[in-house]
Formats: structure tokens, sequence, C-alpha cells
């Protein structure tokens, strides 16, 4: 992904697009992975239970994605 946006900043994008964007690509490396993670338990999780819930029922014959109802997750 990080090539494919490389490529469209400097080859397709016009000039006027291109370089906000890459100013907040910058801003994006300037932050420590994390706080990434920490953004994601905290405020992500807490939001996915129905899409959890509705994996569990659809795909949860595959193994990945099942867990009995109730069990604590990770997160």
């Amino acid at each position: 992904i990080a090539v494919a946006i490389a490529l469209f900043i400097t080859h397709y994008a016009p000039r006027r697009l291109s370089g906000p964007v890459a100013y907040v690509i910058d801003l994006l490396a300037a932050v420590p992975s994390i706080v990434y993670g920490l953004w994601g338990a905290l405020v992500l999780v807490p939001h996915m239970d129905g899409l959890f819930g509705w994996l569990n029922d659809y795909l949860g014959w595959t193994g990945v994605f099942s867990w009995e109802k109730g069990a604590p997750r990770s997160m």
C-alpha cells in the first residue's frame, strides 16, 4: 500500500493534491505505532462488538472467527 501511495503522489496526483497528501503522510509517519495500537484498542474495539458477533454467527464454522458466547476476548 505504501508503494502505491508513493507512486500516486509522485507520478499521478495533481500538484494541488500531492502537497497536502504528502504532508499528511509525513504526519502519520511521525506518530509512533504504539499510539495507533492504543487508539485502536481503546476506541475501535468497543465499537466492533456487533462485527464480532456477526463474524461468529456466519463465519464461526471456519474456526478462525469462532469463540464461545460470553468468553472474554483479548481486547
